[in-house]
C-alpha cells in the first residue's frame, strides 16, 4: 500500500514538474480584480494599467476583427510622435522618489529609449541569437512582469561595430497584448532621424506575425528555445561557447553601466543594467569554477513570474503561451469570430478535454453528414482520403519536421560561431595568406576550418544533452490540436495559425494544448461540471439544427493542396568521390536554370526585406555551397527550403511571398538541384531516437 501511495506521489510531482507553465498567474482570472477595471475585457490584461499608458485608453475600438489597427488616440505611444510632450510610466519614479518623466525631444536614440523605461522591463531579460528577425544581429528581448509588453532591440556582434548600420538597428519593437480584443499588437518605434517616429501594427511585421485575430509573437515552442541563450531552459554549462557568450555579455553591460555612472554615454549594454541584480557574474564564475553548471534565474519580485524553472526565456513563453491560450479561446468560441461558435463549442470541449482521442469517437459529437463535408475538405487539401488519422498523421509529420529544423538551427548558429572565431585567429589567416591564388588549397582550408567549427558544434551539442535534463521534443496535444483542426478549417477558422513557433503550419505547442480550457466558454463549462458523457447530446443536438448545419454544410472554405512532390536527396545513398564529383557537375550545369528560379527570393532573401533571412540566392557559388555543408543534417536548408515552395502559394509562410506557388517546370528544377547534394563525408547524422525525437547520440562524427 505504501508503494503505491509513494508511486502515486511521484508520478504527480512528474506532472507539475512537466507543466510548469500552470503555475504562473492566469490572465483570464484579471477580469475580477476587485475595481472592476477588467469588465470590459474579452481576455484580460494583468498589467491593464501599462498597457494603457502605451497605447492609449481606447483598446476596445471597433475595427473588423479581421484587421489591425494603425492609429493611436492617445497614451505613451502617441505622445512619442509629438517632441512637445512628456512621458511616463505609471507609477514610474528616478533613485530620488521624483516622477520619472521625460521630455519626447529628448529619446534621439534606442539607447534613450531603454533607458527611460521602467527598471521592471529590464530585470528578466532574454539574450536572442541572430534570427529570423526584422533586427539583425543579437537582440535583447525586455519584458513586462507579465510578458504582456515585450520590447526588442538589437546590437552589433563584433565590438567596435555599428550597430546603427545593421537592419533594425536604430529601432524598438513592441508587441502589446490588448485583452479588451483579445488581440496581439504590434509597433515600431523608429529612431533613424534622431527623433521617435512610432508606427501601429506596420505591414512589414504583420507579413510574419498574421494580421487581426491571428497576429501572434513568433516564438519556439516548449521545451527548448533554438535561438536563446542559453538555448535549453536557462542552463548555462561551463565550458560551452553559449556560456562564455553569455558571460561576456554580462560583463559587457556592467563594464558600460560603470562607465555610465561616471558620465560615460548609454550604450546597447548599459541600459540593461538591471538584470545584473538576479544573476551575478560572480554567483557564474563560482559555478563554473566548481565545474557545475549555472541554473539562470527571474526576478520574482513583481508576483507575476514563474519560478519553477528560472530563467527569463522559459518565464517569457510561459506567460505568452498562456495569453495565447485566451486568445485561442476567444477566437474559437465566440461568434464575431467563429460564426458557428455556439453550436461548436460543446464538441470543441470535448476536443479539448480528451474526449476524442480516436476517430470513432467523433461519431459523439459530430453529425455524419459533418464528417463527410469535413472529409471531402481534407481530401481536397491533399491528405489520403481525407480521414481524421489522416489530418493526425500529417500533424505529426509537421511537429517532427519543426523539431528538427529548431535543433538544426541551434546547430548550424553554433557552427557558424566557431567557424567565425577559426577564420579570425591568425592561424587560419596565414594559412590563407600562404595560399596564395591556389584556389584548390584555399578550398581544403576553408573545408578544414568547417570540419573544425562543424566537431566543436556537435560537441557543445553533446555537452548539452549530457549535462543537461532531457532535450526531448514535449509535444503531447495532437489529439487536441487535431481534433480541433478537423472541425475548425472546413469552417473558415484558421488553426494554422494558432501556434507560437515561426512556422505556424507546424501546428506545434510543445506541452499542454488543455491549457485553453482554463479561459472563457470553456472554463464556464468546466464549472458547471460538463464531462464526455454530458457533452455528446449537447454537441449532436447543437450541430444537428436544421438550419445551422444547412449553413454548415453550404459554407465553402477553399482547398489549398501543397504541390505532391516528394523529395529523393542523394544524401541517402551511399556515394563514392567520383559520383559526388558527377552530382556537383550535374548542379554546375543547372546553374543558370536554377538562378532563374530563385531569382523570386533575391530581392527580400539578399537585401533582408520584410524579416527574411539572409540567404546568399544571388550568389550561386555560395549558396551551393551552404547547401552542401548543411546536406544531410537535422533542419538543413535543402529541405526546408524545399518544404516552403511546394506550399500552396495562399498559405502562411509559402515561399516566394505573396507570388504564389511556382510553376511546376520551376518546382521540378528546384527539386532536380536539391536532390543532387550528397552528405558531407565527415559527418554522420543526428539521430533524434526512437522515442519522439529524443536527442541521442548527439556527437557523431567521423574522424
Amino acid at each position: 500500500m505504501k508503494k503505491g501511495i509513494l508511486s502515486f506521489l511521484c508520478l504527480l510531482l512528474v506532472y507539475f514538474l512537466s507543466s510548469a507553465q500552470a503555475q504562473i498567474i492566469d490572465v483570464d482570472q484579471c477580469k475580477t480584480r476587485s475595481n472592476g477595471a477588467q469588465n470590459d475585457s474579452v481576455c484580460g490584461n494583468c498589467e491593464r494599467d501599462n498597457v494603457e499608458a502605451l497605447l492609449g485608453s481606447d483598446l476596445g475600438d471597433e475595427i473588423p476583427s479581421d484587421e489591425n489597427r494603425t492609429d493611436f488616440k492617445n497614451g505613451i505611444l502617441a505622445d512619442l510622435n509629438d517632441p512637445t510632450k512628456e512621458v511616463q510610466f505609471p507609477g514610474d519614479k528616478d533613485e530620488l522618489g521624483k516622477s520619472k518623466k521625460v521630455k519626447v525631444s529628448d529619446l534621439k536614440s534606442v539607447e534613450d529609449f531603454v533607458e527611460f523605461l521602467p527598471d521592471a522591463f529590464k530585470k528578466n531579460v532574454v539574450f536572442m541569437a541572430p534570427s529570423r528577425s526584422l533586427q539583425e544581429g543579437d537582440r535583447y528581448l525586455l519584458k513586462s512582469p507579465n510578458s504582456e509588453i515585450v520590447m526588442s532591440f538589437n546590437s552589433h556582434p563584433q565590438p567596435g561595430g555599428d550597430v546603427t548600420q545593421l537592419r533594425g538597428g536604430k529601432a524598438v519593437e513592441l508587441q502589446v497584448w490588448n485583452g479588451v480584443r483579445g488581440v496581439w499588437e504590434l509597433v515600431e518605434i523608429d529612431f533613424s532621424r534622431g527623433k521617435p517616429k512610432v508606427s501601429r501594427n506596420p505591414q512589414k511585421c504583420l507579413n510574419c506575425h498574421g494580421t487581426g485575430q491571428n497576429t501572434r509573437p513568433n516564438f519556439d515552442p516548449y521545451n527548448f528555445w533554438s535561438q536563446t541563450k542559453p538555448f535549453f531552459r536557462g542552463e548555462l554549462n561551463p565550458g560551452t561557447q553559449e556560456a562564455a557568450e553569455y558571460l561576456e555579455f554580462l560583463k559587457k553591460i556592467r563594464a558600460d553601466a560603470n562607465a555610465r555612472k561616471n558620465g560615460g554615454p548609454a550604450t546597447r549594454f548599459s541600459v540593461l543594467a538591471p538584470m545584473l541584480e538576479t544573476n551575478k557574474i560572480e554567483d557564474i564564475e563560482k559555478a563554473f569554477a566548481r565545474g557545475e553548471k549555472y541554473q539562470l534565474k527571474v526576478d520574482e519580485s513583481d508576483n507575476m513570474s514563474t519560478s519553477m524553472d528560472g530563467a527569463s526565456a522559459v518565464n517569457l513563453f510561459d506567460q505568452m503561451y498562456l495569453t495565447n491560450h485566451c486568445r485561442l479561446a476567444n477566437l474559437t468560441t465566440n461568434p464575431k469570430h467563429n460564426q458557428f461558435a455556439d453550436q461548436m463549442k460543446y464538441a470543441l470541449k470535448a476536443a479539448v478535454s480528451g474526449c476524442i482521442t480516436r476517430p470513432e469517437q467523433l461519431n459523439d459529437y459530430i453529425p455524419e453528414p459533418l464528417q463527410k463535408k469535413f472529409k471531402a475538405y481534407f481530401k481536397g487539401m491533399g491528405m489520403g482520403d481525407g480521414s481524421y488519422a489522416d489530418v493526425r498523421k500529417d500533424m505529426e509529420g509537421k511537429q517532427k519536421d519543426y523539431y528538427e529544423d529548431r535543433i538544426g538551427r541551434k546547430l548550424w548558429n553554433l557552427e557558424e560561431s566557431f567557424l567565425k572565431k577559426i577564420q579570425e585567429s591568425s592561424v587560419y589567416k596565414n594559412k590563407i595568406r600562404a595560399a596564395g591564388d591556389n584556389e584548390q588549397k584555399v578550398y581544403e582550408i576553408e573545408i578544414a576550418a568547417e570540419k573544425e567549427a562543424y566537431k566543436k558544434a556537435k560537441d557543445e551539442m553533446e555537452v548539452h544533452r549530457k549535462k543537461g535534463r532531457s532535450i526531448i521534443d514535449k509535444e503531447q496535444s495532437i489529439d487536441m490540436l487535431g481534433a480541433f483542426r478537423y472541425m475548425l478549417d472546413p469552417l473558415g477558422v484558421d488553426t494554422s495559425m494558432f501556434s507560437l513557433s515561426v512556422d505556424p503550419q507546424s501546428y506545434t505547442f510543445g506541452d499542454f494544448f488543455r491549457n485553453i480550457n482554463r479561459f472563457g466558454e470553456f472554463k464556464k463549462m468546466d464549472e458547471a461540471g460538463e464531462s464526455c458523457e454530458s457533452l455528446k447530446p449537447k454537441s449532436m443536438a447543437a450541430l444537428s439544427q436544421g438550419d445551422v448545419l444547412d449553413k454548415m454544410m453550404a459554407f465553402k472554405a477553399p482547398c489549398k493542396p501543397d504541390a505532391q512532390l516528394g523529395l529523393d536527396p542523394a544524401w541517402k545513398k551511399n556515394l563514392d568521390d567520383v559520383e559526388k564529383q558527377a552530382l556537383k557537375q550535374v548542379r554546375m550545369d543547372m546553374k543558370d536554370k536554377v538562378q532563374d528560379v530563385f531569382g523570386y527570393c533575391v530581392g527580400c532573401h539578399s537585401s533582408g526585406a520584410m524579416g527574411a533571412p539572409p540567404i546568399p540566392f544571388d550568389d550561386f557559388a555560395k549558396f551551393d555551397r551552404l547547401l552542401e555543408k548543411q546536406s544531410g543534417e537535422l533542419g538543413d536548408f535543402g529541405t526546408r527550403i524545399w518544404k516552403r515552395v511546394i506550399r500552396h502559394g495562399d498559405k502562411r509562410g509559402a515561399m516566394p511571398m505573396s507570388m504564389g506557388q511556382l510553376e511546376p517546370e520551376e518546382l521540378q528544377t528546384i527539386k532536380e538541384y536539391l536532390e543532387s547534394f550528397p552528405s558531407r563525408n565527415y559527418v554522420r547524422r543526428i539521430d533524434t531516437g526512437v522515442d519522439r525525437n529524443m536527442i541521442r547520440n548527439v556527437n557523431q562524427v567521423n574522424n
